[in-house]
């Protein structure tokens, strides 16, 4: 009873009622921010619909109220829109999302190939024709994989509908392909013999899985639902005859690189390029950007992301690049009297030519020495240099 009485024991229950009114009031700000979540999405919900383009029935994704800026998002292989799901979770609220499947592919229709042109070319007339159904009169391009060869097209046949473009793992040079294409290459050099190889190659169970999950260590991270579903629609019927006849077709994407090359650099697009870290498809020197040594110029990025700032300021002190657009590539880490841009290869290794270079005499051997030894000089230090 003692205890009971006490003032200690007063005070600890007196924090416990606080550490339980605290505690309900915690638990009753997640379930209406958990409802606010609920209704947050509701308001935006993704809508399946399907249209008539050119006689198909061609089947889309949409969310997002229409008064917003529209996001067309074009998936690759052998995905459908569903691959987009995540997105419209995430940005419906806005972004008008419109994210289509190609003939073939998810719920459109699959025509008989030997009566469709499976072509990237026929792909980008019916997409054309879809916007124009859906009165999408500007908008930016999501291009992944196959959308690549199908939004460029599209860009090029009508330019003024472009705002912008974001790229995932698509590309636009010849240097992009890996060392995994050479059996693709040979199968558009000579596609009756190298047929099967070609099936092999992109349409098994280990290939459909390794497009998911790259060289990524980390596989625990990956719903093995993604490959299996995949394979199982690569294995339905007709199939195998529209994927390898559209990857025959690939290899005008090949040919077609410059033009879109040249539009890129004539039109100077708005530009967003997202990389897959483990992605084995294509080449990371995709995305590098190679400058003239004599006038290394760049467009600056402190526009999209302004965390860029300072990498650009990094890069212009020690490499010498210039960032057009940047508010001030003033000196980050050298002082502001420092010349040259120490980083590049043909700046002089002052530092190192000052000092004397390990070896230049023999262990013991006095500096005084009356012995005349040829002076070592560093690896990369000019001849001559530092000057008397």
């Amino acid at each position: 009873m003692r205890i009971f009485n006490s003032p200690c024991w007063t005070r600890c229950l007196q924090i416990s009622r606080m550490a339980l009114v605290e505690s309900v009031m915690l638990a009753s700000f997640q379930l209406l921010a958990h409802a606010q979540g609920k209704e947050r999405s509701v308001e935006h919900p993704t809508f399946y619909r399907t249209i008539q383009i050119d006689g198909l029935s061609i089947f889309y994704r949409e969310a997002g109220p229409k008064d917003a800026p529209t996001l067309l998002l074009l998936h690759g292989l052998p995905s459908s829109s569903r691959m987009f799901e995540p997105l419209f979770a995430r940005l419906s609220d806005r972004y008008h999302l419109v994210a289509p499947d190609y003939p073939g592919f998810g719920h459109s229709d699959w025509p008989d190939p030997k009566k469709f042109a499976y072509t990237f070319d026929h792909y980008a007339t019916i997409m054309n024709h879809f916007t124009e159904a859906l009165g999408l009169s500007r908008y930016t391009l999501y291009m992944q994989d196959y959308g690549g060869p199908v939004g460029f097209r599209m860009a090029l046949a009508h330019p003024d509908r472009i705002e912008a473009l974001i790229v995932q793992d698509a590309v636009a040079h010849n240097e992009g392909l890996g060392a995994n294409w050479k059996p693709r290459r040979a199968f558009w050099a000579d596609r009756a013999a190298n047929e099967n190889a070609l099936r092999t190659n992109l349409l098994s169970l280990p290939t459909t899985r390794i497009r998911h999950v790259g060289s990524d260590p980390n596989v625990e991270r990956y719903d093995p639902d993604l490959w299996t579903d995949e394979f199982a629609f690569l294995n339905q019927p007709g199939q195998a005859d529209i994927q390898s006849d559209l990857f025959y077709d690939y290899r005008t994407n090949v040919d077609a690189y410059p033009k879109w090359q040249a539009w890129m650099r004539e039109r100077q697009p708005r530009l967003l390029v997202l990389w897959g870290k483990y992605d084995l498809s294509f080449e990371l020197s995709e995305v590098r950007t190679l400058v003239p040594r004599e006038d290394p110029l760049l467009p600056s990025a402190t526009g999209l992301f302004g965390g860029a700032g300072w990498a650009e300021r990094e890069t212009h002190e020690m490499f010498g690049v210039v960032f057009d657009g940047h508010p001030g590539l003033t000196p980050l880490l050298l002082p502001e009297e420092f010349e040259g841009h120490p980083l590049r290869k043909d700046f002089p290794l002052a530092a190192r030519a000052a000092q004397e270079w390990p070896g230049a005499r023999e262990p013991g051997e006095r500096e005084a020495s009356e012995r005349s030894r040829r002076r070592l000089v560093p690896p990369g230090v000019p001849e001559g240099w530092p000057p008397p």
